[in-house]
């Protein structure tokens, strides 16, 4: 039996509420004090599930990125049709036009490296790696230290996310 989970109604509503506010989700994620990937997992936990905990979850955030998206259409909309200066009406119109209509409005630039001559760029890499523990100390470890050593260094490895639910 697993732990049980960090969701509850009033971290959801913690996140909601700053995806509503403005803040994008690993943001939200340190608004309700878990880990970013914590998030994604319940997302995708709510994504297999029809109905649940999880599922209420993923509704819940869809509808708070909604309300915020509609809430900053509004204001832009607003703008377009409001007696404000010429200068803030086209900057509006312009934002839309370039993100709502990306493929016919928005600048793109495409930039390509190359490297001497022509050629194709050269990349170096380098890794150092080296084993934390020799074969001797492995095998003199009984189970329940080799099963500590690996939860420490998953723990490690992962900054304290992979165990959050």
């Amino acid at each position: 039996m697993g732990r049980p989970t960090k969701l509850t109604p009033e971290r959801q509503e913690t996140i909601c509420e700053a995806i509503r506010g403005g803040l994008c989700r690993e943001e939200a994620a340190v608004a309700a004090g878990v880990a970013r990937t914590t998030i994604q997992c319940w997302l995708a936990k709510g994504k297999e599930e029809t109905e649940g905990l999880y599922r209420d979850f993923l509704t819940a955030l869809q509808d708070a990125e909604t309300s915020l998206e509609q809430e900053c259409a509004a204001v832009l909309t607003t703008q377009l049709k409001a007696d404000a200066p010429e200068h803030i009406r086209q900057g509006a119109a312009k934002f839309l036009l370039e993100r709502r209509f990306r493929s016919r409005w928005s600048k793109t630039t495409k930039v390509e490296a190359t490297g001497a001559d022509g050629g194709p760029l050269q990349v170096a890499a380098s890794v150092d790696v080296r084993p934390v523990l020799s074969r001797d100390a492995l095998a003199a470890m009984t189970p329940d230290e080799l099963r500590a050593t690996l939860a420490g260094a998953r723990d490690y490895l992962s900054d304290d996310e992979a165990d959050d639910d």
